[in-house]
């Protein structure tokens, strides 16, 4: 688990910007790895929990540099810490969020649903990496199936 955990901050350290052919320039922020250990600021993540989510957030380059469009999208008005005249202030600024699925073989007989979660500020330029989710629960298509020829 120990190593599991460095290589996820080594991949932070050595990609703290992923270039997608949709949004341009992708930052991953301190806020991300603080996301991937806590559900919310009273809750942590289980450790079976931690290292799916960690070996997911390994796998997110190839979710972003390979997906050319978005599949879901979200968007709503929020308070926002920025710094005006050196202080920060909250404002209510409008957050856009967009949702990139990514199915992901992991061997054989085995694929990986994963979705990354992005965020976009208005008065922003940039767009940031707010959370992996693996393999989350689909409630109408239970039993869905892909071509491979498609």
């Amino acid at each position: 688990m120990q190593e599991l955990k460095e290589g996820v901050i080594k991949y932070y350290q050595n990609n703290k910007r992923i270039k997608s052919p949709i949004f341009g320039i992708i930052k991953i922020t301190p806020q991300t790895l603080w996301h991937l250990e806590n559900k919310d600021k009273y809750h942590k993540r289980t450790e079976d929990q931690l290292k799916i989510r960690y070996k997911c957030f390994l796998l997110i380059d190839q979710i972003i540099t390979k997906s050319y469009l978005y599949q879901e999208y979200k968007q709503e008005t929020q308070e926002v810490l920025i710094k005006k005249h050196w202080k920060k202030q909250k404002i209510l600024a409008k957050v856009k969020y967009y949702w990139l699925v990514g199915i992901i073989e992991a061997y054989q007989w085995h694929r990986i649903r994963i979705k990354v979660v992005l965020k976009k500020v208005a008065n922003r330029n940039n767009y940031e990496l707010v959370s992996v989710i693996p393999a989350w629960n689909m409630k109408w298509y239970h039993r869905l199936y892909f071509d491979e020829n498609l």
